[in-house]
């Protein structure tokens, strides 16, 4: 994930309301990573209500059985300050710039 992925994730998310202050020095942020092998992604694929494919396989990566055998990370980074850069691209950056005014 690029710079400006985060950037424009965040300018997309936080929307302006002019009731809240807010104030540069304490913008923090939690990350989220969730991560999962390529088995898991195309079971969910296939699986998923908006699959439109006529043919579904019946998905199984193990010997002498049915199923699969895979694994998904969740990982929570929270209360991530900003470093002096970031704070200037969050205040004057395009993606950003309308949550700070």
């Amino acid at each position: 994930m690029d710079g400006n992925s985060v950037y424009q994730f965040l300018g997309s998310r936080i929307k302006v309301d002019t009731t809240v202050t807010r104030r540069l020095i304490d913008f923090k942020s939690d990350f989220i990573f969730t991560s999962a092998t390529d088995d898991f992604y195309n079971y969910i694929q296939i699986n998923s209500p908006n699959n439109t494919v006529n043919f579904i396989p019946e998905f199984t990566n193990l010997s002498g059985g049915k199923g699969i055998f895979t694994c998904r990370l969740d990982t929570v980074i929270p209360n991530i300050s900003f470093n002096d850069a970031s704070y200037d691209s969050l205040l004057n950056g395009r993606y950003t710039s309308h949550i700070f005014q």
